[in-house]
């Protein structure tokens, strides 16, 4: 069966206000059944409204990125989330990902995070977090498909 859920905190019913509504649900799931699931969920995204299908990248700070962490693992009665990843890595400087990086691997080593993951990253971003900041990439979660292979693409 399926034991492997995608969440987002901006997943959510269509309805405004209903951040964290797929998390919700997913705990709801896990209530109801006797084997746990393997949760990834990410942040850093958001949509122009509850009505939109457009998204647009939210970028993260060291504070929001641990406030995010926490309200996941609220919404999903956990005490550790599986994966926690970036959304996106468009529009950091130097220092906000350092920072972003930083809170990240305090999240990691305080066990409130098992594995970290970047998703709609290119080579070169996933070089950069893992090599120069020194943050183990668990996850890389990016669009490919029969309809885009973008990914696929060498830089």
């Amino acid at each position: 069966g399926i034991r492997l859920l995608d969440s987002a905190d901006t997943y959510h019913s269509g309805l405004e206000q209903d951040e964290g509504y797929s998390s919700s649900l997913i705990r709801a799931c896990e209530l109801a059944t006797a084997e746990p699931y393997v949760v990834g969920t990410k942040a850093g995204m958001s949509r122009a409204s509850a009505s939109s299908t457009g998204w647009r990248p939210r970028p993260l700070t060291g504070e929001s990125v641990r406030a995010a962490v926490e309200d996941e693992r609220r919404r999903m009665g956990r005490e550790t989330l599986d994966v926690f990843s970036l959304h996106h890595c468009e529009g950091y400087s130097d220092a906000e990902l350092a920072a972003v990086v930083s809170s990240l691997s305090s999240c990691l080593s305080s066990n409130l995070i098992r594995a970290v993951g970047l998703c709609n990253v290119t080579l070169p971003q996933l070089m950069h977090v893992h090599s120069t900041r020194g943050l183990p990439v668990h996850l890389v979660q990016n669009a490919y498909s029969v309809y885009d292979r973008t990914a696929a693409l060498p830089p």
